[in-house]
């Protein structure tokens, strides 16, 4: 049994540091592309999702993942993000 990672993109090309990271997290938000408009925090089901109170270069305040094993990979937070800032990162056993 071996297990295959893939991940729902967000519409860049990934590097190698993302590929290697996505072994580690379910969630990625590229704090540099976040705006803090708060929708995925919002949508997320089980509340992991918060604005963080660090500042990026940008200015604002970047959306962050409170804890990684309690993200059931749904995906909302990919799908509602206006600036693309979001990837998902799912395993799936074969």
């Amino acid at each position: 049994m071996f297990s295959i990672v893939f991940w729902i993109q967000s519409g860049r090309k990934r590097n190698s540091e993302a590929i290697w990271r996505s072994t580690l997290e379910r969630v990625s938000i590229d704090e540099q592309r976040c705006k803090s408009c708060g929708l995925c925090v919002s949508i997320c089901p089980v509340k992991i999702l918060i604005i963080s109170d660090r500042l990026n270069a940008r200015g604002f305040r970047p959306a962050q993942c409170t804890d990684q094993d309690k993200c059931t990979s749904c995906g909302s937070c990919v799908l509602v993000c206006p600036d693309i800032a979001i990837e998902l990162h799912r395993e799936v056993k074969v």
